[in-house]
């Protein structure tokens, strides 16, 4: 399960409680998507601004003390977080924190994006400085081996200013596509050693090259999932296809039109998916994923818009494809 806790801050207790969720549904990964362009509420040492300055408030953070209580939690449990620190893209909050004022482009609206989300100047060394002091921070703070590295939703027009181009021209790099690589691999390269990279996927980035022991989350639609291992064989996959695992769909979206991805998933859509049909060689799929992204709801209602149906992809994915118990009134009832 990944959860977006930026767009709407979710307290300690219902995090901890979706946790028990997970255990009790046969899921063992947490993904705490913790910070995007609205805010930025986990403190980290290195930069303790980036959650005074960007959070939602100074009661809407989470301390030091209550990481350490949720990683244990989560221990006992048996279930692993993966954190992530999205960049370059939705990183407005970052520029909150003065440090990071002056590397946040596309801080403005502009005509691309119905709101800015901002972007981290790939051309400033600083940038990929404290990003690996972020992450670092993070190592520390979250025991397990995976961290989460964004690079999700660039845009090329945040990479337009003269100084982008001519560091684009030094550095022999010939399109944003080119710039868009190089920064998510010296991040990569920053990150601390003893832990192993994610990163998000879709249908617009597929010209970014990942290295071979990263790991492949794709959101884009189930379909072309085929397509997408054959681009990336040696990489393995997180399979969050958001036709089918996106759990916020359906309620319209935040600026008062329709979801972008509706219609709402039933858990029988959930169900419905078997994974090992959405690629070639099976050997790739290292998970499944559902995701509760938290434009349009909160932490009063986000246990209720998870379960029970985040249970039917817990189910479904730990099962075998001819299970003699995948009929819909028997899962129905275990669901109940």
């Amino acid at each position: 399960l990944m959860l977006d806790t930026s767009r709407h801050f979710m307290r300690k207790q219902e995090i901890m409680s979706i946790i028990d969720g997970l255990m009790y549904t046969k899921m063992n990964v947490f993904h705490w998507h913790f910070s995007d362009a609205d805010s930025f509420p986990m403190f980290l040492p290195s930069h303790p601004k980036l959650s005074e300055n960007g959070a939602f408030s100074k009661d809407q953070m989470y301390s030091t003390e209550d990481v350490k209580e949720i990683v244990a939690h989560a221990i006992k449990r048996g279930v692993r977080i993966i954190p992530e620190l999205d960049s370059p893209a939705h990183t407005l909050s970052w520029s909150h924190a003065p440090e990071f004022s002056s590397l946040v482009t596309c801080t403005e609206q502009w005509s691309e994006l119905p709101q800015p989300v901002g972007q981290l100047d790939p051309s400033n060394d600083a940038s990929y400085q404290y990003v690996e002091q972020m992450l670092n921070d993070l190592a520390d703070m979250f025991p397990w081996e995976y961290l989460h590295l964004g690079a999700d939703e660039a845009q090329s027009g945040c990479w337009s200013a003269s100084h982008i181009k001519e560091f684009m021209k030094t550095h022999g790099l010939s399109d944003w596509k080119q710039l868009f690589n190089y920064f998510v691999n010296r991040v990569y390269e920053g990150k601390p050693s003893t832990r192993k990279a994610m990163f998000w996927s879709y249908s617009n980035t597929l010209f970014l090259k990942f290295p071979q022991d990263g790991v492949v989350q794709y959101w884009g639609k189930a379909e072309e999932l085929k397509k997408v291992t054959k681009i990336y064989p040696n990489n393995k996959f997180v399979f969050s296809p958001s036709d089918y695992y996106y759990l916020d769909c359906g309620y319209g979206g935040p600026f008062g039109f329709s979801s972008w991805c509706d219609p709402y998933k039933t858990w029988k859509t959930i169900y419905s998916l078997e994974l090992t049909d959405l690629t070639h060689n099976t050997e790739q799929i290292f998970g499944g994923e559902v995701c509760e992204w938290s434009e349009i709801n909160d932490t009063t209602i986000v246990v209720q818009r998870i379960f029970p149906r985040a249970a039917a992809m817990g189910e479904k994915t730990w099962s075998a494809k001819d299970t003699p118990y995948g009929n819909t009134l028997s899962v129905m009832r275990r669901l109940n």
